[in-house]
Order: structure tokens, then sequence, then C-alpha cells
């Protein structure tokens, strides 16, 4: 016998081996890798954009609005408080989750931005571990550990500084979330205890609360009684048995405080934001739209080697792809790739609708083009769906393959880091110059007179509080 197979051999043998011990203690390990993840991809995030912990200030609307709120008007108080014409409730719950933190490490209000930049970099790891955390007994255990180290890499444009290490720009992952949660809902295989359905809806409703598009999703909820719905729309009987199913009122309950919300939004108005993006729809540009929420984020190392003609043959390529691949498992594959595929639709429909003037930018496929932020969900998404529909054909793979696709993914991964990450020395030089809190703090309190923090961008942005409170 050669010693390449011996040695696949005692590999083989130690991989069963490990699964073994893996499935014996399976909860303990599945937290624990869990932990690992949200880690190790908070720290990724912290190095692809440090700055908004080493050169800490709070970015905009961080301070002006969310963590002044929380701090005048209380933890609950800023939750029920909109923004916009719409809450924000996720957002507001990772600011207080920085403002315990801060509490508890940090310095007063000296600290406060440092200890939100902390909580946007774990927030970021536990969003990409949440396909390992959710997930794991249907794509594997190697292959969802691949996907959440992939979502890693997810780009931001040029825009990295408004997405990480902040607030303000996180309500977008909602949608991200709240796809995720609908199927997890679906799995038969998954969710069958009750506490997992309330859990789950309670989590959908924190999402419908911080990003309104999210309640175009929740439909597809419907489709783990699909059966029951049947039979009663065919025989007239079992309605009344579903109506209480636990899971059943737990749905109903988040249908109904979801509608109660949305038609509140309604009254109440969103407001107008003049010349933020409210130019008129440039259909010629619908494609590329289309186009960068899906694969751009997936391609963006190479993007500007894509022209219009290349970016409309590989959207069709990938749709193809998909329905190729539902076809074969139309059981396994077909609600998820439908669930995933209209909330793609959503994440541009959602925008594009209340923002025309945004399809004016994509008039080209530079790597860092303007605005990549707000179709960041559409990437992590499409990526998703791609790895949920290979899953089984990855995990009947021979281990010597398994190896070697590890290999290109470390590659790629290393190749794309640098290219999400923040590089515009221009942006990163001004940056510098602004005030960092701590310099803050000391100038106010040494004025007497002075109670206003200079934040990002000093010229446009101020947060002004008591100044017992920044001096405390």
């Amino acid at each position: 016998m050669s010693m390449t197979k011996k040695l696949k051999i005692v590999l083989q043998k130690k991989i069963v081996s490990l699964k073994a011990v893996y499935y014996r203690h399976a909860t303990i390990y599945g937290i624990a890798i869990s932990v690992l993840l949200i880690t190790m991809g908070a720290f990724v995030f912290y190095f692809r954009y440090p700055f908004a912990y080493d050169f800490s200030n709070f970015y905009a609307e961080d301070g002006k609005d969310f963590m002044k709120n929380i701090i005048e008007k209380g933890p609950l108080g800023a939750l029920i408080t909109p923004f916009n014409g719409y809450l924000i409730v996720g957002q507001y719950l990772v600011g207080i989750a920085a403002q315990v933190v801060n509490q508890i490490f940090g310095n007063g209000f000296e600290t406060l931005a440092k200890a939100v930049a902390v909580a946007s970099y774990v927030f970021w790891g536990t969003v990409c571990a949440l396909p390992f955390m959710l997930f794991r007994k249907r794509l594997g255990i190697l292959l969802s550990i691949i996907l959440s180290v992939l979502l890693w890499s997810t780009p931001f444009g040029s825009y990295d500084y408004a997405v990480i290490g902040t607030i303000g720009n996180l309500k977008f992952a909602f949608l991200f979330i709240a796809t995720l949660l609908v199927i997890l809902r679906n799995d038969r295989l998954l969710i069958s205890k009750r506490y997992q359905f309330y859990l789950i809806d309670i989590a959908l409703l924190i999402c419908v609360l911080t990003n309104i598009v999210s309640v175009a999703v929740l439909p597809f909820v419907l489709m783990r009684y699909i059966n029951e719905l049947k039979i009663f729309f065919t025989k007239r009987k079992g309605f009344i048995a579903l109506l209480k199913t636990p899971s059943f009122i737990s749905l109903a309950v988040l249908a109904i405080l979801s509608a109660i919300y949305i038609l509140a939004v309604k009254l109440r108005g969103i407001p107008d934001l003049p010349g933020y993006l409210d130019g008129p729809l440039d259909k010629s540009t619908l494609a590329l739209i289309g186009y960068r929420s899906t694969l751009y984020g997936i391609t963006f190392p190479v993007n500007y080697l894509i022209s219009n003609v290349y970016a409309l043959i590989a959207l069709i390529g990938f749709f193809v792809a998909v329905t190729l691949l539902v076809i074969r498992r139309v059981k396994q594959n077909l609600v998820v790739a439908t669930i995933v595929i209209f909330a793609l639709m959503v994440n541009v429909a959602g925008f594009v609708i209340n923002r025309p003037g945004v399809t004016s930018f994509f008039t080209s496929f530079s790597d860092q083009a303007w605005p990549g932020l707000f179709f960041y969900a559409g990437t992590m998404l499409t990526l998703f769906l791609a790895v949920y529909l290979i899953k089984d054909d990855f995990n009947k793979l021979r281990l010597g393959v398994k190896f070697l696709l590890l290999f290109i993914l470390g590659a790629a991964v290393m190749i794309a880091l640098p290219a999400a990450g923040f590089t515009h020395e221009d942006h990163y030089g001004k940056g510098t110059t602004r005030p960092t809190l701590s310099s803050e703090v000391r100038r106010i309190c040494g004025a007497p007179a002075e109670s206003i923090v200079e934040i990002y961008p000093a010229s446009d942005w101020q947060m002004k509080l008591d100044k017992s409170y920044i001096c405390n």
C-alpha cells in the first residue's frame, strides 16, 4: 500500500473519530464553534476598518441621533423613537449593547464611541456566523463554516466607514437576518419545539421594526403550513386545529403586530429628504442594479473588467444555474430558492421605489463605486443561496477534493479581503485629522461654556449633551 493511500486512510479515520466526538457533545461544540466564529469575525471586521476603534469618535447619526437618544431618553425610550418615520429597534439594540459594554469596561463618555465600534464588530461577526449557528445540520459543519468565513469579505464599496464600527447602516443586514429566519422557521428538521418558534418570531419582529422591508418576506412563513391549508381549502376542515397550534398562534401575533406597525408608519408618513437620492428613475441602469444587488459583491475584485453585456450574461447564467439546481432537488431547494430570490428582488425594489435617484449612480462597474453599502444584503443572500444549493454535491466530494476547495477558499479570501476593506487613503487621511472623542472631552471639560461635541464630519454634525454627563 502506498504512503499516500495510508495517509488518506489515517485521515479518514481521524475525521470519522472527530465527527463521533462532535456529535456526542454536539450542543457544547456547536456553541464553542459559534463563539469562535463570532470572535474571529469581529476581529476580521476590526482589521478591515480599525479606524472606528483606534481613532474613536461618533460617525454622523450615531452620535447626533442614536446614542444621544439612548443617553437622554434611556434604552426603552430610544427603542420607540422613530427615525425618518420608522423604528430602528435593531440598531438601537446594538447601541444599547455598546452602552452596557462601556459601563462595564469603559471610562464614561470618553470611551463610548470605542464601545460602539466593538458592538458593531461583534454584530457583524454574529451576522456572518448565522449560517453555522442556524443551518449546520442542513449544510454540514464544514460547509457552514466555509460560508460564514466567506461572508467576512462582504464588500461595502468605498463606504466601509459608514457600515463597520458604526450603527447607522446596519439596518440593511436585518433583511438578510429575516430571510434566514423565515427559511429556518419552515424547516421541519431544524425547528419543531415551541420555544424555537417563539424565539424566531421575536427576532423576526425585531427585523421588521428595524428594516421595514423585512415585512415582505414574512408571508413565506406560511409555507410550513401548506398541507394544513390545502386540507382546509379542499375539504373545509382542520383549520381550527391549526389555529390552536402554538407555532401558528405565535405567527398570528407576529402578523398582527407587524400589520399594526405598518399601518402606523403609513398613517404617520415617511418624511421627504430633499436632495437625498430623490432624482428621476434611470431605467437604463436597472440591469446594473440587478447585477450589483446579487453577483457584484462576489465578483468585486474584478468588476472593473466587466461590461454591461457580460454582467447581463452572468446574471442570466446565475438564475439558470439556480433553476437547474432547484429542479435537481425540488423538495429540498425550492422553498429556500423562492424565499431568497424574492428577498433579492425586494432588496432592490424597496430602495429604488423610495429613492429612485439611486439609479443614477449605477453607470459603471467600478470596484469601489458608491453606494455599495445599500445593497450588501443582496451579496450575503446570493452567497447563502449558492452554498445552500450545492450542499449535497459538496458533502459527497472526496476528502482530497474538499481540502483542495478549502485551499482555493483561503486564497480567494486573502485576495478578497484587501479589496473589500477600506482602501481610500484620501478619506482616511482626512479622518485622522478629525478630533477623537478623548480630545473632545478634554476640550469641552476645560471650557466653561462648551457642551457641543464635534463628530464626523465635524463641520456638519454635532452632538449636544449635558456637560455634567460628558465630564463625569
